[in-house]
């Protein structure tokens, strides 16, 4: 019996850059072998835009070069040559809106590959591979900027560092979902997540920082 899922529901119009191919969002598909689903084996960043330009697209790569090496995933793509793949997808989804300066959410994911089940990098038998996601971005609105976010300290602990290295920002994304998903079942708009120590480490998408005599300070 062949199970047909339902039409996706998503942000229209969405762009997606999948390994160079340029479809609409709800034609993409990814490989169910595909270790970013196997095992939230993949890497991403998230760059927003600015008057339809790429935001800090050079930093956010060595990010993720730093990212690459802390999880051992070679890139068989060069930080240029994604770079050059984002500028495409935003240049798709500029076309798609009739409007180049139109602001857009733009996500790279990096997967270390396809392959066979199992941990070894002998399983992996495709280069690592690479998805770009752009839609439109999805700004706080006046009346949230009036009246701020009503925000939960979470009970669960964000991910030590010897356990999952916070700085590598990885697909795995459970710890900071289930923080989200207990504060919204209790009435709240998101989370914040603290260390074992009990100190304030950042939200669940997104950084914390507060001015302290002029300076801006962050975890």
């Amino acid at each position: 019996m062949r199970i047909s899922p339902s039409p996706l529901k998503l942000p229209s119009p969405c762009l997606i850059n999948l390994n160079g191919e340029l479809l609409a969002g709800e034609t993409a598909q990814v490989a169910v072998f595909d270790r970013s689903y196997l095992y939230g084996d993949s890497l991403y960043e998230v760059c927003r835009t600015y008057a339809g330009r790429l935001f800090l697209a050079s930093e956010h790569l060595a990010r993720l070069t730093k990212s690459a090496e802390l999880c051992r995933m070679t890139l068989s793509q060069s930080p240029e040559d994604l770079t050059l793949q984002m500028q495409r997808a935003l240049d798709a989804f500029h076309e798609r809106v009739g409007s180049r300066t139109a602001e857009a959410y733009v996500r790279l994911i990096v997967s270390r590959g396809a392959g066979k089940i199992g941990f070894g990098l002998g399983c992996v038998q495709t280069p690592s591979l690479f998805t770009v996601i752009v839609q439109p971005l999805e700004e706080p609105t006046a009346e949230q900027f009036e009246r701020g976010f009503h925000l939960q300290t979470s009970a669960r602990l964000r991910n030590d560092p010897r356990a999952l290295d916070p700085a590598m920002k990885s697909g795995n994304y459970l710890n900071s979902l289930l923080a989200y998903l207990d504060a919204a079942e209790g009435g709240f708009d998101d989370a914040i997540l603290c260390n074992a120590d009990g100190h304030v480490t950042e939200g669940t998408t997104f950084n914390v920082g507060y001015i302290r005599r002029g300076i801006l300070a962050t975890p």
